[in-house]
């Protein structure tokens, strides 16, 4: 059965805030100003902006607190995972639309509002796919979506590959969870993050269970950031294995 769609909602009918950003942090205060630097600069009106701290003992929240006093601080006791602690701030949004950014990404400034463009003129995209880019390689691509085959194998679309490859808007099986917008309404009906996995793949699941509910996924090559990569968990680190293995195999049953 496929579940039934939001409709494209005029902008004069749009409440104050239209989208919401959510940051989810732990010890990335060498990152983090630069990151909501850059949603300051969105060129998008009526956008809230919500820092989701995982427990940090660097400085992270005093910096924010300091710094950005524009920004909303859900500041947690213990780490409680990419999962849970996003969960927590999408209860916290009030945007028609909730775009997910990680602390060590900056954002192009029409990074948001591609993003809301392309919900508003695709009634039937549940999900939309931010092109991601190399922070220290401009010319290399992160993300330009994520795959997953018939063999249970999910992965990045693009990955390491010449960004300027991907430059058409196309229809993907999911978004990377670094720099994803969604539908409110539909993470609202999916329940959020499988706070089960905690990080890595959970965005997969996600995926999955959109798509199996009927909703769409569109790569939107407009919407660009630039990621340090790795740079919280380590690319290849003892952690990223762990939870990657144990987590697509889950996610497979």
């Amino acid at each position: 059965m496929t579940a039934s769609r939001s409709q494209p909602t005029s902008r004069d009918s749009l409440s104050d805030i239209l989208a919401s950003v959510i940051v989810l942090n732990w010890n990335g205060e060498r990152f983090l100003g630069a990151c909501l630097d850059s949603l300051r600069r969105q060129t998008l009106s009526g956008l809230e902006t919500i820092l989701v701290d995982n427990g940090s003992t660097d400085g992270s929240v005093e910096l924010v607190k300091r710094d950005f006093h524009d920004v909303q601080v859900i500041a947690l006791d213990r780490n409680i995972g990419f999962s849970g602690g996003n969960n927590q701030g999408i209860r916290h949004a009030r945007g028609q639309y909730v775009a997910l950014l990680n602390n060590d990404a900056e954002a192009d400034p029409r990074w948001i509002e591609e993003i809301v463009k392309a919900f508003e003129c695709h009634p039937e995209i549940g999900m939309c796919a931010s092109k991601m880019i190399l922070y220290g390689d401009r010319a290399l691509a992160d993300a330009c979506g994520d795959f997953y085959t018939v063999e249970g194998v999910a992965g990045k679309i693009g990955h390491l590959e010449p960004e300027g490859q991907y430059s058409e808007p196309r229809e993907v099986f999911g978004a990377c969870a670094g720099a994803a917008g969604y539908r409110r309404s539909v993470l609202q009906e999916l329940g959020g993050f499988d706070e089960d996995l905690f990080l890595v793949h959970e965005d997969s699941d996600l995926s999955f269970r959109a798509q199996l509910m009927g909703y769409r996924c569109l790569f939107v090559p407009t919407a660009i950031v630039y990621h340090h990569l790795g740079a919280t968990i380590g690319r290849g680190s003892d952690t990223s294995v762990y939870f990657s293995q144990r987590n697509i195999k889950f996610i497979n049953l």
